[in-house]
């Protein structure tokens, strides 16, 4: 070969090594718009624009430590343990392109060979519901507002999905409605009252432990949906629904952040997709020690604690299940199905897990329902089972709480507060 061939072939081989794997418009672009540009455009939560290259291009530096971590986009479930519908968490593909464009440079490409990401049908919703009036958030960091909605219909009808149209994108952090029998409306009325202004302060609960006339989550108040930015609404499970009676009040908790937004007023709307009827109707059960709850068992965190474990185990289906369960027609001794599990801690939680046992039939194998290895509390999701677990008599199910209060100076208990903690599993269910 002549001599000159040979001094080329070096860096021949340099060049092709040095040519980028993927660049920004045929490779990053559809995932960065199908995953993060929801949240990360100017207006709405996402603390920056990630809507064209030079957006990305400036804060590339930031992007792997979140991307490798799995914390975005956020979705804490463990694929280990279970598989879950409407997953919003990057590929194992998606997480290599991403990864290996950063790391090389971020090369832009041509523009011309732009591929845009795969677009997703909206839902369309048959009812929509604003806050009665603007509400302007109180100044704090986190205001947490509940606000009663009158339900306006005169007729039953099953609720089989859920979604929030926020009018203030930068402050409304998340959203999660209750439905309040009209048993409790005059109790509600009067704790709205007692608040200055639209709606009153809560955290956690949709009312505080003590409201006189309110005997609390799962049975006269029912989980409806939640909210967190991104789609702007979800199905429920296919073939189930939440009936909402006439009369009903609906609490809708608003989470606002002002990090990044000065307070001004806020009407946001909920919008509920309706059914005559479901081939299975639904309902929620709070799993929980409601010993807890009582006041009648600790659950201490002690101060100082790095990683202080919090466990129950109960079969349900002997005790509670008719008090939670009766109005979809379930008794104690029933079998009952898992369709979706929402966990709940306060800013102390570390991790979570759910987990049933098949007691009932030793012979089947025990099933990992949710398991949240980082918990956030500002990032709470509900997750759907691809395949709902069947929960026949006899079986269990074992709630486990990790919590972090190693910077805390005193101990920590259930309850409501800010500065109290939950371990709470959220049960979306049916009949078999």
């Amino acid at each position: 070969m002549p001599r000159v061939l040979l001094l080329l072939v070096p860096v021949l081989l340099l060049s092709a090594c040095d040519v980028p794997a993927y660049d920004y418009y045929v490779d990053a672009k559809p995932i960065i718009d199908a995953n993060c540009v929801t949240c990360h455009q100017d207006g709405n939560i996402g603390p920056f624009a990630l809507t064209t290259y030079d957006e990305v291009k400036t804060v590339a530096e930031l992007l792997p430590p979140s991307i490798e971590a799995d914390t975005m986009p956020p979705w804490g479930a463990n694929p280990e343990c279970n598989d879950y519908l409407h997953d919003s968490s990057l590929t194992a593909q998606d997480k290599e392109i991403l990864l290996t464009w950063l790391d090389q440079g971020v090369a832009p490409g041509d523009p011309t060979t732009a591929v845009k990401a795969d677009e997703v049908e909206p839902m369309t919703f048959d009812l929509t519901l604003p806050l009665p009036e603007p509400y302007t958030p109180n100044g704090q960091l986190d205001d947490y507002r509940c606000i009663l909605v009158d339900w306006p219909l005169e007729e039953a009808k099953y609720a089989v999905g859920f979604g929030v149209t926020p009018d203030r994108t930068d402050l409304v952090h998340h959203v999660v409605a209750y439905i309040a029998d009209p048993s409790i409306k005059d109790a509600l009325e009067e704790l709205d009252a007692s608040d200055p202004g639209l709606g009153y302060s809560c955290f956690g609960a949709p009312t505080p432990q003590d409201t006189p006339g309110v005997i609390g989550l799962g049975v006269d108040q029912r989980w409806l949906g939640q909210w967190a930015p991104g789609p702007t609404g979800r199905p429920f499970p296919p073939g189930t629904g939440i009936l909402i009676e006439p009369g009903s009040t609906m609490i809708v908790q608003m989470h606002y952040n002002t990090a990044t937004a000065d307070p001004s007023p806020d009407q946001s709307s909920f919008e509920v997709q309706l059914a005559d009827e479901v081939d299975k109707p639904a309902t929620v059960i709070p799993f929980l020690d409601f010993g807890w709850a009582l006041g009648s068992v600790p659950m201490t965190i002690p101060a100082g604690a790095a990683d202080a474990v919090i466990t129950h185990e109960q079969d349900i289906s002997n005790s509670t299940l008719d008090w939670f369960a009766g109005t979809i027609g379930l008794e104690n001794g029933d079998p009952f199905v898992v369709q979706e599990v929402f966990f709940h801690m306060h800013t102390l939680g570390a991790a979570g897990r759910l987990d049933h046992k098949r007691v009932a039939n030793p012979t089947s194998d025990d099933q990992c329902l949710l398991d949240l290895p980082r918990w956030d509390f500002n990032w709470q999701n509900s997750y759907q089972l691809q395949e709902p677990r069947r929960v026949d008599p006899g079986d269990t199910l074992q709630i486990e709480c990790r919590f972090d209060n190693s910077d805390g100076g005193s101990e920590v208990g259930f309850g409501d507060g800010t500065f109290d903690e939950m371990c709470l599993a959220i049960l979306y269910v049916t009949g078999i």
